[in-house]
């Protein structure tokens, strides 16, 4: 049941990103290249169904640059421009990658060593 809370909650964050705009054009890139990142380390992760703490450190820390990111871009409601950005690089399909890979991380062994905290 936890874990579907965090997907949805995952999700309903990643889609008001998606709906609001967060930033100006060049901290959307930033964004974009980066979930674009996580989407393809935590999936790497998952592969054989361990976590070792190798990808545990790197996760946790794009995770927390993620987060950062996040914080920042939160004061660049509704702008134009980044959410025709995110449009054109389909940013909506990467979050649901994203949230796709974050429920393959929990599924695996070693998924305690995975910080989600912020996400929830």
């Amino acid at each position: 049941m936890r874990k579907i809370g965090l997907l949805v909650a995952i999700v309903a964050f990643a889609l008001c990103l998606v709906s609001c705009g967060s930033s100006p054009v060049g901290e959307a890139e930033k964004l974009v290249k980066l979930t674009k990142e996580l989407n393809a380390d935590m999936t790497k992760a998952t592969e054989d169904g361990v976590i070792s703490d190798d990808e545990a450190k790197k996760i946790n820390d794009s995770l927390k640059d993620f987060q950062n990111l996040m914080s920042k871009l939160e004061k660049y409601e509704n702008d134009k421009e980044v959410n025709e950005y995110l449009e054109k690089e389909g940013f909506e399909a990467e979050v649901e990658k994203f949230a796709g890979a974050i429920v393959g991380l929990i599924m695996c062994e070693g998924a305690d060593k995975i910080d989600l905290e912020g996400l929830m």
